[in-house]
């Protein structure tokens, strides 16, 4: 069944690449599907003249299937939660205009779309990550009885060790009991500022909201203040309990603030941000001694096993991160690198990344050639599995790999 679009969600995205070359893109997904409904969609990329190979993926949450209208002369496919449509040879036109179906089945419970556009330019690929679309399911839909909570936890570091917390809960909610807890760091004052409504408490290091009722609300935000000694090294363990269909439910609040970076990266951003013709460069040493101790230590407290290769584990080295966008021909001028260099989009950050090697040896070996060869603020050793950001530390876990400082 067809849903009409009462109303049409429109996301423009701007970047400006070098050699003048602009694109756009745009899409029409509602922010609510429907569960057991197809919704048509339109995604545009306006590549201006553009040409040769180009390929537009599309991450998309559980439950939630992608089928194809039309494609612009692209193929198509979908698997493991990714739509991939690429062009060998891009058509003539500007505008390559992307007819998609969604539908959302049974236990789809939202998340982002998350588009990247990739193409040749002078012989590099370059890939954009393209502005995401949130998707949650339609209440009225969902099965009587069934609650849905998801949490996501942002943080705000100030300089002194003050933390200031949101957590943003989005809810297809029920009648009836409500808990989330955080287990807060050792040694940390707690401050809250916005309950909901709840009833709060501190026991241990364990910060409780609770609702005997829960809020009637699709989504509220909960906000607390941690002082402590020090800026807080580790992200720390939260989790949402209820009860869905008569069944107890536990679910865990994702951190968000710096996604896929360790908290001593943002340490960095807070306390050692370094101006460069203008532009910010905050990833630093830092950095690299909070990747030699995690990495250090979960080497010491692993058991020796053989080494193996995970096929969606990936490690690169992070040279720079600023509050705005530079092209490969400013590296080049700036630093003298000729490698590619691709760029991932963080909030208000653009961090610039070289090399992909499937060892974390690998890496740490184009990391100490940098270190040596060019004046980076610092390059450090980053994972991926999947196409998203991980720590270092559970990348070695993953592949068995070891630590080399």
């Amino acid at each position: 069944m067809l849903l009409t679009l009462n109303f049409i969600a429109l996301r423009l995205l701007l970047m400006f690449l070098p050699a003048g070359f602009g694109i756009v893109a745009e899409n029409n997904v509602p922010e609510v599907l429907p569960l057991g409904e197809t919704v048509s969609v339109r995604w545009a990329v306006h590549k201006g003249d553009l040409d040769g190979f180009a390929k537009l993926t599309l991450d998309v949450p559980p439950f939630l299937e992608v089928d194809l209208r039309s494609a612009s002369g692209a193929t198509f496919s979908f698997e493991g939660q990714q739509a991939k449509l690429i062009w060998m040879d891009m058509p003539a036109e500007a505008t390559l205009a992307v007819g998609l179906d969604f539908t959302a089945l049974p236990g789809f419970e939202g998340g982002d779309i998350r588009p990247v556009f990739s193409f040749v330019r002078s012989g590099d690929r370059v890939d954009l990550a393209l502005e995401a679309a949130h998707v949650r399911p339609d209440p009225k839909t969902m099965p009587l009885g069934v609650a849905h909570y998801h949490g996501k936890r942002h943080v705000d570091v100030q300089e002194g060790g003050e933390h200031n917390v949101r957590l943003q809960i989005a809810c297809e909610p029920t009648a009836g009991f409500l808990k989330i807890e955080e287990e807060l760091p050792a040694g940390c004052r707690v401050e809250v500022t916005e309950s909901m409504g709840a009833t709060t408490s501190v026991l241990n290091d364990v910060l409780k909201f609770v609702w005997f009722e829960a809020p009637d609300v699709e989504g509220f935000d909960l906000h607390y203040v941690l002082h402590c000694e020090s800026i807080v090294a580790e992200p720390w363990q939260g989790h949402i309990a209820y009860v869905s269909a008569n069944e107890p439910q536990k679910k865990t609040i994702v951190q968000m603030a710096w996604a896929g970076e360790d908290f001593a990266e943002v340490a960095q951003h807070a306390h050692s941000a370094a101006e460069t013709d203008g532009h910010e460069e905050t990833e630093g040493n830092q950095d690299e001694r909070k990747e030699k101790d995690d990495a250090a230590q979960l080497s010491r407290s692993s058991s020796p096993s053989r080494a193996t290769t995970t096929p969606d584990l990936d490690y690169r080295v992070q040279v720079m991160a600023a509050h705005r966008y530079v092209d490969g021909e400013w590296m080049e001028n700036r630093f003298g690198l000729k490698a590619q260099i691709d760029v991932e989009e963080d909030q208000d950050w653009y961090k610039y990344t070289t090399g992909q090697a499937k060892s974390y040896a690998s890496a740490r070996n184009l990391r100490q050639d940098l270190m040596a060869s060019y004046n980076f603020p610092g390059p450090f050793v980053i994972a991926y599995l999947r196409g998203e950001r991980i720590t270092v530390q559970e990348a070695l876990a993953l592949s068995a790999q070891q630590w080399i400082p």
